[in-house]
């Protein structure tokens, strides 16, 4: 094979890959614009993202599977062809259902586009190049995935939603064309068996997790959680006890053997769980506390995904000098210092500092995508190249959805904390105020109905002219029933005494209005602390696991052959 031409299909696998990856985050940050134009609720839309995960994660290993056995050329186009109508049909549909539609085509093609980008990338090329290949593919993995809030946030805001999917449409056709032209026909199928029940275990087992997780923070705790859960186990040790005795099992349990795998695996899981952890809440905080656009949001998100894009080729070229294992123990712990560092925000967001620690996750998080690229495929060969990279799509998938149903519990649990704390500060500054009891209920029931319908968003805050536009009102009110109480003639008393009236009532109005304003920018104030709190507790709390896993990783023995440096 020609130099171009193996370089043409490197550069095809590269496409492949980043579509896919791109469309597990793209289109996040444009939920609530696709809600609005096709008329449907959130929890609908959320679906259209939550079929692209559990299909993704639950056929990726037997759909890699069956490529090994009836092609992975005709495989890769299929799934190229299926992404590409898939995206077509969730770019131009007209409600939820043919957008969900849409979004499950897509799945099934990234499920197999995922694994073969990989094994195609790497047979492709010549020994001298393999590693090369690796790096490529594994940077564009990991950049993809994290620059997708970004480019969702700009297409949103410059163009529409529709274009999230749309601008799939080009890329594909240009992989596809280069797939079709470059790539050669004669690779080698393995005559095997299909494993179906194994295939079958494997859907159901994942379909039952990535459910739960996502499902979690809208049922709780509930019976449909635990039957999910017990399913998943029941299946779990049915496809270990299957896996063992059949002849051709679905995933060969020696990949797990290998040390330089499980550590791949292992990092996998958890830098995808605190790279989403920031991508999913970050945006959203931003946007609601900090009144920033979708598109500014995207932007604000930016550092991180830059040091992602940087670092990932320099990590996976260091790996000869150093240690792996303290590679990823610096990556990790990096992640925690942004964590760490995001806990702090306050109400006055220092900019310089919120840079500073998206560069941080975005340095730690590049430490770890270069490596797993290396490590998951050191070793492995034909179809056990090809599982490798279907477990690692699914694990990384998983840490995808396990990310968002954590945290997004997490935070609806502090969101629903924050205004009980704040309905109860309010209600104390409001009986402080020299107003009748009505007049209290009526303001801290507008309290809670601004928390009700706008949630944190501050971009509803009562403002100082907002109070004061209802002084000469009050002040008319107040007179007329001073008038009536006192039983005076206005007809009949002097300018002198009106005029006095009038600004002994304007004068107490203004003092009460001055009060209500402090008290009301108190409240303001602390609604707004509690909420930002609600948000940064989440990274404070997951600080501990990214540390946890650096000293893991340090302690990690490396005796064995496959523990050497690589």
């Amino acid at each position: 094979m020609s130099l171009i031409k193996r370089k043409l299909i490197l550069l095809a696998m590269c496409l492949g890959i980043f579509v896919v990856m791109l469309d597990t985050t793209i289109m996040n940050i444009a939920l609530p614009e696709i809600q609005t134009s096709l008329q449907t609720n959130l929890t609908a839309v959320s679906w259209a993202l939550n079929a692209y995960t559990i299909i993704f994660a639950s056929t990726s290993i037997p759909l890699g599977k069956l490529s090994n056995i009836y092609g992975k050329k005709r495989f890769y186009i299929i799934a190229l062809i299926l992404f590409a109508f898939g995206s077509i049909l969730s770019g131009l549909s007209q409600n939820i259902s043919i957008l969900i539609v849409g979004r499950i085509l897509q799945s099934f093609g990234a499920a197999i586009v995922f694994p073969l980008s990989m094994d195609l990338a790497i047979s492709s090329q010549v020994d001298s190049f393999k590693r090369k290949a690796v790096l490529f593919i594994g940077i564009t993995q990991g950049s993809a995935s994290a620059f997708g809030p970004t480019l969702g946030g700009i297409i949103t805001q410059f163009l529409t939603w529709r274009w999230i999917f749309l601008i799939n449409i080009p890329v594909v056709i240009t992989a596809l064309i280069i797939t079709v032209a470059a790539l050669p026909h004669d690779i080698i199928h393995k005559n095997t068996k299909i494993d179906w029940l194994g295939s079958l275990l494997t859907i159901v087992g994942l379909c039952a997790l990535s459910m739960s997780l996502i499902q979690l923070r809208f049922w709780g705790l509930g019976w449909q959680i635990y039957s999910l859960w017990t399913l998943f186990v029941i299946v779990a040790i049915l496809f270990y006890i299957w896996e063992r005795h059949v002849s051709e099992p679905m995933i060969d349990f020696d990949l797990f053997r290998n040390f330089n795998f499980n550590m791949a695996a292992t990092t996998t899981f958890f830098g995808q769980f605190l790279l989403v952890g920031f991508m999913v809440i970050m945006p959203t905080m931003l946007t609601t506390l900090f009144n920033r656009s979708a598109f500014e949001s995207a932007l604000l998100v930016t550092p991180a995904t830059l040091m992602i894009f940087l670092l990932s080729p320099l990590a996976g070229m260091i790996m000869r000098k150093i240690p792996v294992k303290y590679i990823l123990s610096l990556g990790f712990i990096i992640i925690g210092m942004g964590y760490l560092g995001f806990s702090t925000i306050s109400p006055n967001l220092n900019y310089t500092v919120y840079i500073i620690c998206c560069f941080l996750i975005g340095t730690g998080y590049g430490f770890l995508v270069g490596p797993i690229s290396v490590m998951s495929t050191m070793g492995f060969k034909g179809s056990l190249l090809t599982a490798s990279q279907s477990v690692i799509g699914v694990l990384r998938q998983l840490g995808t959805v396990l990310a968002v149903a954590i945290f997004v519990s997490c935070l609806n649990i502090n969101l629903s904390n924050a205004k009980s704390n704040s309905l109860n500060f309010a209600d104390s500054k409001v009986k402080t105020l020299q107003i009748n009891t009505n007049q209290q209920n009526s303001i801290l029931r507008n309290i809670d109905n601004n928390l009700n319908q706008h949630g944190n968003n501050t971009k509803n805050n009562i403002t100082k002219s907002d109070i004061m536009k209802r002084k000469d009102q009050l002040i008319d009110e107040s007179y007329n029933a001073t008038i009536q109480d006192k039983n005076l003639n206005t007809e009949t008393l002097p300018p002198r005494a009106v005029y006095n009236i009038k600004k002994n009532i304007s004068d107490r109005v203004v003092k009460n209005l001055n009060s209500l304003w402090e008290v009301i920018q108190q409240i303001q104030n602390y609604i707004k602390k509690q909420y930002i709190q609600a948000f940064t507790r989440l990274y404070l709390y997951a600080t501990p696991i990214a540390v946890m896993l650096s000293v893991v990783f340090i302690f990690i023995p490396s005796k064995s052959k496959e523990r050497k440096r690589i």
